[in-house]
């Protein structure tokens, strides 16, 4: 597999995953202990800051302590929150004026046909080098000179 097919298909995918995260939202579960943000969670529910029961978060224990364990009442100090973040598809969005010029042209034909082609581009050997220069039929020097005898 040459490196362009790769490249391609490594664009194709990009654009995929961002198409798929620009339409589907975000869903983002928030647990707040005390007025404070304790735990996120993209995937599910946030874990809360009491695992078993309602005297292992730090701030029912404290409250606990200020109010008496019998005088203390089953108000929660720990709440979730879900919000849900999507983009807005009823907006209508305004189409881009592009101005189609002779140099815009140019450039997307440029461009087209040096990315988009899949052929291999492939430079000649140079082959003068081991040009060698036809016959003579006639040696001209040999003809001119003169040789004493």
């Amino acid at each position: 597999m040459n490196i362009k097919n790769c490249t391609y298909r490594f664009i194709a995918l990009l654009m995929a995953v961002l198409v798929l995260l620009t339409s589907i939202g975000l869903n983002i579960d928030m647990h707040f202990c005390g007025g404070q943000l304790k735990n996120i969670s993209f995937t599910g529910k946030a874990e809360s800051c009491h695992k078993n029961s309602m005297a292992d978060c730090p701030f029912h224990k404290k409250m606990m302590a200020e109010n008496g364990a019998d005088n203390f009442t089953s108000k929660s100090c720990c709440s979730n929150k879900t919000a849900y973040l999507q983009s807005d598809l009823i907006e209508n969005i305004k189409p881009l004026d592009v101005i189609v010029t002779p140099q815009l042209q140019q450039f997307v034909t440029a461009f087209t046909l040096i990315f988009l082609q899949n052929q291999v581009v492939e430079t000649n050997p140079i082959t003068f080098t081991a040009y060698s220069p036809p016959d003579i039929a006639r040696d001209i020097p040999v003809l001119i000179q003169s040789f004493l005898i």
